[in-house]
């Protein structure tokens, strides 16, 4: 028989995650490397691979392929 673990809650707003976060970090990391919070409205990866993966290059930022007026 499978042992389910127990759902992950990530409330980074809680005096107890304030007070010791690794623990939450390495259940997000092993059960649920895509986090969505819907008490806060927003998704949290945990694993820095998938964070690499998803972050835009800076080849194509729109920072970089914006057109600045001529002075």
């Amino acid at each position: 028989m499978t042992t389910l673990s127990p759902p992950v809650v990530y409330d980074p707003y809680s005096a107890a995650f304030q007070a010791d976060p690794w623990p939450v970090y390495r259940h997000l990391r092993d059960t649920a490397p895509v986090y969505v919070s819907e008490r806060w409205g927003f998704y949290a990866l945990s694993r820095l691979d998938d964070v690499r993966a998803t972050r835009p290059s800076c080849r194509s930022s729109a920072s970089t392929s914006t057109t600045r007026p001529r002075t």
